[in-house]
């Protein structure tokens, strides 16, 4: 396998780097999916109903997780959508960028619940696939400051959208891992789940 190529042993521990494992195994694992078991997912940034173009940063970050956008077809300045857009996309995740710090700060916890509460509460989300399978997250706009935050951000969002592909992955121990080569200091939650508390 391409992880022995590059003396990755299954715990990752023993590749060359950790970013270079981590897209590895995240390529490895995606690339297995078939289309139809792709998960389609709505991107918010910390905008209410602003969403992402296709040629974005967060866009590419969907893609390496192997899901869907469901704004891959929305042009520039098609970007603010509505509750109706997103109740007929029925997307299968729902995925709300925050500020860089947001998760940080003492209140965390409770200002992310209120942040979904907010979400799960809008117009007709009630039927829709992300809000009846509590498959919603808040991420950290930090996941895009450098390689090693952009795999920790695509390995978050894979491993919520494919647990059974990830099971053998401990994601607290990966993030660490790629916080640390990063050599960005000061970063601490990156994302919150709604599927698992956080």
């Amino acid at each position: 396998e391409e992880s022995d190529r590059v003396s990755a042993s299954e715990s990752g521990a023993a590749a060359d780097s950790a970013l270079q494992y981590y897209r590895l195994l995240l390529e490895e694992r995606t690339n297995s999916l078939f289309e139809c078991k792709r998960k389609l997912c709505y991107l918010e940034m910390p905008e209410k109903y602003v969403t992402i173009q296709k040629s974005g940063q967060m866009h590419a970050l969907l893609s390496k997780a192997g899901i869907y956008s469901a704004s891959a077809r929305l042009k520039e300045n098609d970007l603010i959508v509505d509750a109706g857009w997103i109740v007929r996309k029925n997307p299968d995740m729902v995925v709300k960028i925050v500020p860089s710090g947001f998760l940080r700060n003492g209140s965390g916890k409770a200002d992310a619940e209120r942040i979904l509460q907010e979400i799960r509460h809008r117009e007709g989300f009630d039927g829709i696939s992300a809000v009846k399978s509590r498959s919603m997250l808040l991420l950290s706009e930090d996941v895009i400051l450098n390689p090693c935050m952009e795999c920790a951000g695509a390995l978050i969002l894979a491993f919520h959208a494919y647990p059974e592909l990830f099971d053998d992955v401990d994601l607290g121990t990966a993030i660490g891992m790629l916080r640390d080569e990063s050599g960005l200091e000061g970063l601490t939650e990156l994302y919150y789940a709604e599927q698992d508390g956080g």
